[in-house]
């Protein structure tokens, strides 16, 4: 430990919080130092923008680079800065903080073949930031709407139609997790009925990858859920006693996993844009044949909805989730 007497190794060393804070900042430049040398080298190099605000109100943006390493004869993603622009974060400001950036690390423009942003206004108007570096570019550049943002947008799009039931799983991870003394009892029923886990998974609506996992754990405990908010929060388990919320959580179950497995494909590094695109592609048509067949009584692949219809034996609670679907 540094604090303890015998380590004399961190006894003659400074370490307040001013040096540790100016080692830092030398440390990040010397990084992004290296990544501008790593930049020069490489034949070509393309941009990743993002803006958003900190805890502060103050606006970042975060500029990352994939480009060749010539050192390492591979292909890189690599976080080249971080800027604050302190003015209102239109894009001729932006376009400045981030050119002012790239000129203070010595990164020339020459070498630049592609950019990227997310669907912000600022980043897709008429005159927006990444139109902006294109002009500052010799050539014309390959302008790009983030194509793992494109995928997210899709597959909230395909389950828009069920907003109500994943506000709901929210809310039950909600009451049972933060609420000790359901916590406790749930705990326990799931201990009872030999359950091979025994807590609901937190859901993040950030982290919207994490909800198949959310949705799978609430199907496997279910009773034990409706066992433990009996008592006290009877307006929930009326909800999720109700045939057609029933059914749409074995239909998430089954179906979020297909989505969630296409994205983890799209975070491969050495993925070029064809083939992102055509993942985002595969994303769309595996939705649409995977909705047509529940739409079609085939439920081949949905064994969790199977089981369950088969269990109510219920038509209209069928053809209530294939509207849904449709």
């Amino acid at each position: 430990m540094a604090v303890e007497p015998e380590n004399k190794v961190f006894r003659n060393m400074a370490l307040s919080n001013n040096t540790i804070q100016r080692r830092m900042d030398e440390l990040g430049m010397y990084i992004s130092r290296e990544v501008s040398i790593s930049l020069s080298k490489s034949p070509f190099f393309s941009l990743c923008l993002d803006e958003s605000n900190d805890i502060t109100k103050t606006n970042q943006m975060l500029i990352c680079v994939r480009c060749y390493d010539v050192d390492q004869k591979d292909f890189a993603e690599k976080f080249l800065c971080l800027t604050s622009i302190k003015e209102r974060a239109s894009a001729v400001n932006i376009h400045k903080a981030i050119k002012d950036s790239l000129n203070k690390l010595n990164v020339s423009l020459n070498n630049l073949c592609a950019a990227t942003a997310d669907g912000a206004a600022v980043m897709k108007s008429k005159r927006n930031v990444l139109s902006l570096i294109n002009k500052d570019c010799e050539g014309e550049i390959v302008l790009l709407h983030c194509i793992v943002h494109q995928e997210v947008l899709v597959s909230k799009t395909i389950i828009k139609h069920f907003d109500d039931v994943e506000l709901l799983v929210r809310k039950v991870i909600n009451v049972i997790n933060t609420i000790s003394v359901l916590s406790n009892s749930f705990e326990s029923l799931c201990e009872i009925n030999d359950e091979k886990h025994n807590v609901l998974l937190n859901y993040n609506h950030v982290r919207w990858l994490s909800f198949d996992h959310s949705v799978t754990r609430l199907c496997e405990l279910y009773d034990e859920v409706l066992h433990a908010l009996t008592e006290k929060h009877n307006d929930i388990v009326e909800i999720l006693r109700n045939d057609n919320v029933r059914c749409s959580i074995p239909f998430l179950k089954d179906f979020l996993p297909r989505l969630s497995s296409i994205n983890k494909q799209l975070q491969n590094r050495r993925l070029t844009v064809v083939d992102a695109m055509f993942l985002t592609d595969q994303l769309k048509n595996t939705a649409k044949g995977l909705a047509s067949q529940v739409i079609d009584n085939d439920l081949s692949n949905f064994p969790s909805l199977e089981s369950y219809l088969r269990e109510i034996s219920d038509d209209t609670v069928e053809t209530n989730i294939q509207t849904k679907i449709r």
